[in-house]
């Protein structure tokens, strides 16, 4: 998991530091897929163990996570900046009350008066929502005796009900999805009902995992094949070309990418001791991969508004320079506040038994 969110930030960071050719938008549907995916094993482990869902416990653990980062890296550096340029403190409040996607989405002019580059809290902004609405249906599903196929059933809903606004809104476009009204093309990159598709999906991919530890799915076995792994990577690169430019960069990429995500996340977990999967457990466990992908949330939210800083500094630095410099800070920087700001909390956590 945390060398898949490697590669995640990592697509991302690359992105906005200047290498456009490269998918970043992937590695955002890849966090969503490993957020549903996540939230789910650890309900069901949970409920397995206790027999109980605590929501208090829940909220707090979520808000110990995401709030210091959040803070020392977006609210902290939004009130210097503010202090030399005007902001829209209403934006901001939707940064830190994750509800910056839509606020986007409904202000567009008014949303950029924030931080600049902190405008990546928009998929932060998704994910909390889903896990404040999840966290609400699982206390009404955990009661039921078919919790599981419920589950099951209101994921695969939301899957294809946000697939199909997210193609509705894309409707016949004929040319680059740049094309679409403004207001249009906002909504479909950054709403949640067009997003949450791909954190459905990880639920889903829980479940399956979960009915096939339980002998309940032996079909799902032939995720373990290593032609599993060649497949999602030829699949993502290709889907990552292919559609691009045009409507289908909007209305099937993200599907595509998504689908990608579960696959390697299920080959990842079905081990088989093949050669190949023994070369991809190495790597996924190298020291740097897994720095990187523990480190992915910091690096996520400080990386742009440095790069945007470097951009500001030095305007008419060289381009292989300023790329270097933009991928060196996010991820330097990212990781020091994992290291001195994530992990002191998570041990006080681990203390508390949170």
């Amino acid at each position: 998991m945390d060398a898949l969110r490697a590669v995640a930030v990592m697509l991302v960071v690359v992105m906005h530091a200047g290498l456009t050719v490269v998918p970043g938008d992937g590695g955002v549907v890849v966090f969503f897929v490993i957020s549903g995916f996540i939230i789910t094993s650890v309900l069901i482990r949970e409920l397995e163990v206790s027999g109980s869902f605590r929501p208090r416990r829940f909220y707090l653990r979520r808000g110990l996570k995401l709030g210091p980062p959040l803070a020392l890296l977006v609210v902290v550096p939004t009130l210097v900046y503010a202090a030399f340029r005007p902001v829209s403190w209403t934006a901001v409040l939707s940064q830190v009350g994750f509800s910056y996607n839509w606020y986007a989405v409904a202000e567009p002019e008014s949303a950029e008066q924030v931080l600049p580059g902190s405008d990546v809290v928009w998929s932060l902004a998704i994910e909390e929502q889903f896990y404040i609405v999840f966290a609400v249906l699982w206390i009404g599903l955990v009661r039921t005796r078919r919790w599981r196929a419920l589950t099951a059933v209101v994921a695969g809903t939301v899957m294809v009900c946000s697939f199909a606004t997210r193609w509705s809104l894309v409707g016949g476009l004929d040319g680059p999805a740049r094309n679409l009204d403004p207001a249009v093309f906002n909504h479909v990159y950054r709403g949640t009902d067009t997003r949450v598709e791909a954190i459905a999906l990880g639920v889903l991919l829980a479940l399956a995992l979960d009915a096939h530890a339980r002998g309940r799915l032996p079909a799902l076995g032939w995720l373990s094949r290593d032609t599993v792994l060649l497949a999602a990577g030829l699949l993502f690169a290709a889907s990552s070309v292919v559609f691009r430019n045009d409507w289908s960069e909007v209305a099937l990429r993200p599907t595509t990418q998504g689908l990608c995500a579960a696959l390697v996340i299920g080959y990842g977990l079905m081990p088989t001791g093949s050669a190949v999967q023994r070369r991809f457990y190495r790597l996924a466990g190298a020291r740097w991969v897994q720095l990187v992908g523990l480190a992915s949330y910091s690096i996520y939210l400080v990386h742009f508004p440095l790069i945007e800083l470097v951009g500001a500094l030095a305007p008419d630095a060289p381009p292989g320079l300023q790329l270097a410099l933009n991928i060196t800070l996010g991820v330097g920087v990212g990781a020091l506040c994992y290291r001195f700001v994530e992990v002191p909390v998570l041990q006080w956590r681990q203390r508390r038994g949170l």
